[in-house]
């Protein structure tokens, strides 16, 4: 779920953005179904994608995605945060696949986009590991934990903010 989440927090700005820049489907006649405009601009999706994915989880091991799922990635030997260079590999593992299969317009071969799915199957091979550690996590040297909010103790009159009995006397 948080996947799909962080899919269409990053949708949603590239969609507005390679609208703006001209992208568009053509309706009608032989080319129907063909897209037209700078087709260079299909290729942001991936990077930011990528730039998404290793800033937010090297800075809070959380995207919006994994906060809202209450999940977070920690390095798999230490339990840290995962490093600059963890995230990277964690990011590009799927992320290259996603870039070559958006590339396929640009260069012409129409069969390399379906390298598209590859993330998927990525993303799904944690199922088959015993501890849900996917091919990006085991490259990566990384795990999915789940991150649980603490929730305030007390009613609504609490001021402590770490949800402690209040110090007001």
């Amino acid at each position: 779920m948080a996947r799909i989440i962080d899919f269409v927090v990053v949708s949603f700005p590239f969609g507005f953005l390679t609208s703006a820049a001209g992208v568009k489907i053509v309706e009608k006649g032989p080319n129907k179904g063909e897209l037209t405009g700078p087709l260079w601009t299909l290729l942001l999706f991936p990077l930011f994608f990528m730039a998404y994915e290793t800033l937010l989880i090297s800075r809070f091991g959380q995207t919006l995605g994994k906060w809202m799922c209450q999940i977070k990635v920690v390095d798999w030997e230490t339990g840290e945060l995962p490093t600059v260079s963890e995230s990277i590999t964690r990011a590009v593992v799927p992320g290259i696949f996603l870039l070559a299969g958006t590339a396929a317009p640009l260069i012409g071969i129409s069969i390399i986009g379906f390298l598209q799915f590859a993330p998927i199957v990525i993303y799904l091979s944690s199922l088959s590991d015993r501890i849900y550690r996917g091919w990006h996590d085991k490259a990566a040297t990384t795990i999915v934990l789940a991150a649980p909010r603490p929730r305030r103790a007390g009613g609504r009159g609490n001021s402590s903010v770490l949800g402690g009995p209040s110090s007001s006397r």
